[in-house]
Protein backbone atom coordinates (compact mmCIF):
# COMPACT_ATOMS: atom_id res chain seq x y z
CA UNK A 1 0.00 0.00 0.00
CA UNK A 2 2.73 2.44 1.17
CA UNK A 3 4.73 1.32 -2.29
CA UNK A 4 1.52 2.11 -4.28
CA UNK A 5 1.16 5.45 -2.71
CA UNK A 6 4.91 6.18 -3.52
CA UNK A 7 4.25 5.39 -6.97
CA UNK A 8 0.99 7.87 -7.00
CA UNK A 9 2.93 10.47 -5.49
CA UNK A 10 5.73 10.27 -8.21
CA UNK A 11 4.07 9.94 -11.19
CA UNK A 12 0.64 12.45 -10.13
CA UNK A 13 0.51 16.01 -12.37
CA UNK A 14 2.45 18.79 -11.26
CA UNK A 15 -1.16 20.21 -10.63
CA UNK A 16 -2.95 17.61 -8.98
CA UNK A 17 -0.11 17.31 -6.48
CA UNK A 18 1.19 20.59 -5.52
CA UNK A 19 -2.18 22.16 -4.31
CA UNK A 20 -3.13 19.48 -2.37
CA UNK A 21 0.08 19.22 -0.79
CA UNK A 22 0.31 23.21 0.28
CA UNK A 23 -3.76 22.38 1.51
CA UNK A 24 -2.32 20.10 3.88
CA UNK A 25 0.37 22.04 5.22
CA UNK A 26 -1.22 25.12 5.53
CA UNK A 27 -4.34 22.93 7.23
CA UNK A 28 -1.53 21.87 9.92
CA UNK A 29 -0.67 25.32 10.41
CA UNK A 30 -4.14 26.30 10.73
CA UNK A 31 -4.65 23.62 13.28
CA UNK A 32 -1.22 24.72 15.14
CA UNK A 33 -2.32 27.64 15.69
CA UNK A 34 -5.76 26.61 17.30
CA UNK A 35 -4.17 24.22 19.46
CA UNK A 36 -2.25 26.74 20.69
CA UNK A 37 -4.69 29.28 21.56
CA UNK A 38 -6.25 26.54 23.25
CA UNK A 39 -3.41 25.54 25.24
CA UNK A 40 -2.94 28.97 26.47
CA UNK A 41 -6.28 29.32 27.87
CA UNK A 42 -6.12 25.74 29.81
CA UNK A 43 -2.69 27.45 30.92
CA UNK A 44 -4.30 30.53 32.16
CA UNK A 45 -7.32 28.45 33.82
CA UNK A 46 -4.30 25.78 35.41
CA UNK A 47 -2.49 29.04 36.99
CA UNK A 48 -5.19 31.89 38.00
CA UNK A 49 -5.71 31.19 41.70
CA UNK A 50 -10.07 31.29 42.32
CA UNK A 51 -10.48 34.54 44.24
CA UNK A 52 -13.81 35.47 46.10
CA UNK A 53 -15.89 38.67 44.97
CA UNK A 54 -15.56 40.52 48.00
CA UNK A 55 -11.69 40.11 48.30
CA UNK A 56 -10.57 40.33 44.42
CA UNK A 57 -8.12 42.06 43.46
CA UNK A 58 -8.43 44.46 40.64
CA UNK A 59 -7.47 42.83 37.35
CA UNK A 60 -7.18 39.37 35.58
CA UNK A 61 -8.84 36.82 38.38
CA UNK A 62 -10.69 33.50 38.06
CA UNK A 63 -14.45 33.56 39.61
CA UNK A 64 -16.53 30.66 40.66
CA UNK A 65 -20.16 31.08 41.42
CA UNK A 66 -23.68 31.20 40.77
CA UNK A 67 -25.46 33.00 37.38
CA UNK A 68 -28.34 35.33 37.82
CA UNK A 69 -30.46 37.44 36.27
CA UNK A 70 -30.16 41.28 36.87
CA UNK A 71 -33.10 43.30 37.53
CA UNK A 72 -34.79 44.27 34.51
CA UNK A 73 -35.98 43.00 31.37
CA UNK A 74 -36.23 39.40 30.99
CA UNK A 75 -33.64 37.47 28.84
CA UNK A 76 -35.06 35.02 26.04
CA UNK A 77 -33.25 32.87 23.86
CA UNK A 78 -34.30 34.31 20.25
CA UNK A 79 -35.04 30.43 18.81
CA UNK A 80 -36.61 28.52 21.92
CA UNK A 81 -38.04 31.57 23.30
CA UNK A 82 -36.03 29.85 27.15
CA UNK A 83 -35.65 32.09 29.90
CA UNK A 84 -31.93 32.63 30.10
CA UNK A 85 -29.15 34.71 31.60
CA UNK A 86 -26.75 33.90 28.07
CA UNK A 87 -27.42 33.01 24.35
CA UNK A 88 -26.19 32.04 21.24
CA UNK A 89 -27.75 30.95 18.64
CA UNK A 90 -26.86 29.87 14.33
CA UNK A 91 -29.79 29.15 11.55
CA UNK A 92 -28.31 27.00 8.65
CA UNK A 93 -29.79 26.47 5.35
CA UNK A 94 -28.97 23.29 3.48
CA UNK A 95 -27.18 23.83 0.09
CA UNK A 96 -25.46 22.51 -2.46
CA UNK A 97 -21.60 23.33 -3.52
CA UNK A 98 -20.23 23.05 -6.81
CA UNK A 99 -19.76 19.39 -7.10
CA UNK A 100 -23.11 18.54 -5.79
CA UNK A 101 -21.94 17.78 -2.18
CA UNK A 102 -24.67 18.93 0.39
CA UNK A 103 -23.68 21.26 3.41
CA UNK A 104 -25.25 23.65 5.08
CA UNK A 105 -24.33 27.36 5.01
CA UNK A 106 -25.27 29.57 7.75
CA UNK A 107 -27.80 32.30 7.39
CA UNK A 108 -28.80 33.71 10.77
CA UNK A 109 -26.86 34.13 13.96
CA UNK A 110 -26.64 36.14 17.29
CA UNK A 111 -24.92 35.69 20.78
CA UNK A 112 -26.10 37.69 23.32
CA UNK A 113 -24.49 40.93 24.60
CA UNK A 114 -26.89 41.21 27.81
CA UNK A 115 -25.24 41.78 31.38
CA UNK A 116 -26.20 39.08 34.05
CA UNK A 117 -24.39 38.86 37.58
CA UNK A 118 -22.22 36.14 39.26
CA UNK A 119 -23.16 35.43 42.27
CA UNK A 120 -20.63 33.93 45.05
CA UNK A 121 -21.19 33.51 49.28
CA UNK A 122 -19.41 36.82 49.40
CA UNK A 123 -21.11 39.03 46.98
CA UNK A 124 -22.15 39.76 43.75
CA UNK A 125 -20.05 40.92 40.24
CA UNK A 126 -21.72 41.83 36.46
CA UNK A 127 -20.29 40.36 34.12
CA UNK A 128 -20.00 41.31 30.49
CA UNK A 129 -20.31 38.93 28.03
CA UNK A 130 -19.08 40.18 24.94
CA UNK A 131 -15.93 38.99 23.87
CA UNK A 132 -15.93 35.56 25.88
CA UNK A 133 -15.29 32.75 25.31
CA UNK A 134 -18.55 30.56 26.31
CA UNK A 135 -18.70 26.53 27.47
CA UNK A 136 -21.81 25.95 28.08
CA UNK A 137 -23.80 22.56 29.00
CA UNK A 138 -27.16 23.75 27.75
CA UNK A 139 -26.66 23.39 23.38
CA UNK A 140 -30.04 22.19 21.40
CA UNK A 141 -29.92 21.14 17.75
CA UNK A 142 -32.90 20.17 15.72
CA UNK A 143 -33.75 20.38 11.79
CA UNK A 144 -36.90 22.05 10.23
CA UNK A 145 -38.67 22.79 6.95
CA UNK A 146 -39.40 26.71 8.03
CA UNK A 147 -36.91 29.03 9.09
CA UNK A 148 -39.86 30.98 10.70
CA UNK A 149 -42.27 30.14 12.80
CA UNK A 150 -41.09 26.20 13.23
CA UNK A 151 -42.52 24.62 16.13
CA UNK A 152 -41.57 21.16 16.03
CA UNK A 153 -38.28 20.56 16.83
CA UNK A 154 -36.44 17.66 14.80
CA UNK A 155 -34.17 15.65 15.73
CA UNK A 156 -32.34 14.20 12.68
CA UNK A 157 -31.74 16.29 9.91
CA UNK A 158 -32.52 13.94 6.78
CA UNK A 159 -34.87 15.78 3.92
CA UNK A 160 -34.76 18.95 5.99
CA UNK A 161 -33.89 22.33 4.66
CA UNK A 162 -32.66 24.22 8.13
CA UNK A 163 -30.83 23.19 10.96
CA UNK A 164 -30.77 25.22 14.36
CA UNK A 165 -28.16 25.67 17.17
CA UNK A 166 -28.72 27.19 20.22
CA UNK A 167 -26.93 27.38 23.62
CA UNK A 168 -27.59 29.06 26.69
CA UNK A 169 -26.46 29.65 30.21
CA UNK A 170 -29.04 29.63 32.80
CA UNK A 171 -30.17 31.30 35.78
CA UNK A 172 -28.95 28.81 39.18
CA UNK A 173 -26.43 28.02 36.60
CA UNK A 174 -22.90 27.14 38.17
CA UNK A 175 -20.86 29.44 36.49
CA UNK A 176 -16.54 29.63 36.41
CA UNK A 177 -15.28 32.57 34.97
CA UNK A 178 -12.24 34.48 33.91
CA UNK A 179 -11.90 37.73 33.12
CA UNK A 180 -10.93 40.95 34.16
CA UNK A 181 -12.26 42.38 37.36
CA UNK A 182 -12.85 45.89 38.22
CA UNK A 183 -14.64 48.04 40.69
CA UNK A 184 -16.33 51.22 39.79
CA UNK A 185 -17.74 53.49 42.11
CA UNK A 186 -15.20 52.92 44.87
CA UNK A 187 -11.67 54.26 45.70
CA UNK A 188 -9.84 50.69 45.30
CA UNK A 189 -6.23 50.30 46.84
CA UNK A 190 -3.79 49.21 43.87
CA UNK A 191 -1.79 46.28 45.13
CA UNK A 192 1.74 47.50 44.28
CA UNK A 193 1.00 50.53 46.34
CA UNK A 194 -0.31 49.16 49.60
CA UNK A 195 3.16 46.88 49.65
CA UNK A 196 5.37 50.01 48.97
CA UNK A 197 3.35 51.41 51.52
CA UNK A 198 4.01 49.13 53.99
CA UNK A 199 7.90 49.24 53.16
CA UNK A 200 8.19 52.57 53.78
CA UNK A 201 6.04 52.42 57.05
CA UNK A 202 8.73 49.54 58.32
CA UNK A 203 12.22 51.55 56.84
CA UNK A 204 10.68 54.31 59.42
CA UNK A 205 11.82 51.88 62.20
CA UNK A 206 14.96 50.73 61.26
CA UNK A 207 15.77 48.72 64.13
CA UNK A 208 12.83 46.42 63.79
CA UNK A 209 13.37 46.24 60.00
CA UNK A 210 17.18 45.11 61.02
CA UNK A 211 16.15 42.83 63.45
CA UNK A 212 13.57 41.18 62.03
CA UNK A 213 14.94 40.64 58.14
CA UNK A 214 18.87 40.39 58.92
CA UNK A 215 19.49 37.05 58.30
CA UNK A 216 23.22 37.31 57.91
CA UNK A 217 24.07 39.29 61.09
CA UNK A 218 25.76 41.91 59.77
CA UNK A 219 23.47 45.32 60.95
CA UNK A 220 22.28 45.52 57.29
CA UNK A 221 19.75 45.02 54.95
CA UNK A 222 20.98 43.63 51.90
CA UNK A 223 19.23 43.16 48.40
CA UNK A 224 18.01 39.41 49.35
CA UNK A 225 16.97 40.19 52.88
CA UNK A 226 15.11 43.43 51.08
CA UNK A 227 13.25 40.70 49.45
CA UNK A 228 12.05 38.72 52.27
CA UNK A 229 10.89 42.09 53.35
CA UNK A 230 8.85 42.90 50.29
CA UNK A 231 7.56 39.25 50.28
CA UNK A 232 6.41 39.48 53.77
CA UNK A 233 4.86 42.93 52.95
CA UNK A 234 3.06 41.39 50.28
CA UNK A 235 2.00 38.33 52.50
CA UNK A 236 0.51 40.66 55.17
CA UNK A 237 -1.30 43.08 52.21
CA UNK A 238 -2.95 40.16 50.52
CA UNK A 239 -3.93 38.58 53.84
CA UNK A 240 -5.54 41.98 55.03
CA UNK A 241 -7.22 42.16 51.50
CA UNK A 242 -8.47 38.76 51.73
CA UNK A 243 -10.16 39.84 54.97
CA UNK A 244 -11.28 42.92 54.40
CA UNK A 245 -14.24 43.46 52.23
CA UNK A 246 -14.13 45.44 49.27
CA UNK A 247 -15.21 49.07 49.35
CA UNK A 248 -18.50 49.34 48.21
CA UNK A 249 -18.63 49.53 44.76
CA UNK A 250 -20.07 48.19 41.41
CA UNK A 251 -18.01 44.73 40.81
CA UNK A 252 -17.76 43.86 36.92
CA UNK A 253 -16.19 40.95 34.50
CA UNK A 254 -15.15 41.73 31.57
CA UNK A 255 -13.09 40.65 28.41
CA UNK A 256 -9.56 42.78 28.28
CA UNK A 257 -6.48 42.56 30.72
CA UNK A 258 -3.85 39.79 31.00
CA UNK A 259 -5.38 37.08 29.56
CA UNK A 260 -8.31 35.22 27.85
CA UNK A 261 -11.97 35.26 28.81
CA UNK A 262 -14.00 32.49 29.48
CA UNK A 263 -17.40 31.58 30.66
CA UNK A 264 -18.41 27.89 31.86
CA UNK A 265 -21.19 26.44 33.16
CA UNK A 266 -18.93 23.38 34.45
CA UNK A 267 -16.44 23.53 37.77
CA UNK A 268 -12.78 24.00 37.03
CA UNK A 269 -11.88 20.53 36.70
CA UNK A 270 -13.97 19.97 33.95
CA UNK A 271 -13.47 22.96 32.11
CA UNK A 272 -9.87 22.14 32.14
CA UNK A 273 -10.62 18.10 31.06
CA UNK A 274 -12.59 20.12 27.98
CA UNK A 275 -9.59 21.98 27.31
CA UNK A 276 -7.59 19.30 27.97
CA UNK A 277 -9.49 16.94 25.18
CA UNK A 278 -9.93 19.94 22.87
CA UNK A 279 -6.25 20.47 22.48
CA UNK A 280 -5.24 17.12 22.05
CA UNK A 281 -8.52 16.70 19.04
CA UNK A 282 -6.60 19.57 17.78
CA UNK A 283 -3.36 19.14 17.73
CA UNK A 284 -3.35 15.35 16.50
CA UNK A 285 -4.87 16.03 13.14
CA UNK A 286 -2.01 18.99 12.85
CA UNK A 287 0.55 16.59 13.47
CA UNK A 288 -0.43 14.07 10.79
CA UNK A 289 -1.66 16.54 8.05
CA UNK A 290 2.01 18.33 8.29
CA UNK A 291 3.87 14.93 8.53
CA UNK A 292 2.41 13.14 5.44
CA UNK A 293 2.50 16.92 3.87
CA UNK A 294 6.57 17.21 4.23
CA UNK A 295 6.65 13.10 3.47
CA UNK A 296 4.78 13.70 0.08
CA UNK A 297 6.99 16.07 -0.85
CA UNK A 298 10.12 14.98 0.14
CA UNK A 299 9.05 11.70 -1.60
CA UNK A 300 7.66 13.88 -4.57
CA UNK A 301 10.96 15.39 -5.26
CA UNK A 302 13.29 12.24 -4.44
CA UNK A 303 11.31 10.86 -7.77
CA UNK A 304 12.15 13.97 -9.66
CA UNK A 305 15.83 13.59 -8.59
Amino acid sequence: MLESLRQTIHHAPADEFWPPALVCLIAACVLFWLAAKRFHKLQWVAHTPTSKVRSAAQGYVELDGIARNLDGEPIFAPLTRTPCTWFSYSVSRRTRDGQNRERFRTVEEGTSDHLFALDDDTGRCVVDPEGATVMSTHRDVWYGNSRYGSTRRVRLGFGRRYRFEERRIMDGDPLFALGDFRTLGAAVGDRNTDIAERLREWKQDRASLVARFDSNGDGEVDVGEWEMARAAAAAEIDAERAGTPAAEGFHCLAAGGAGPMLLATRTERQVMRALRLSVALTLTPAVLLFAGGLWSMAERLNGAG
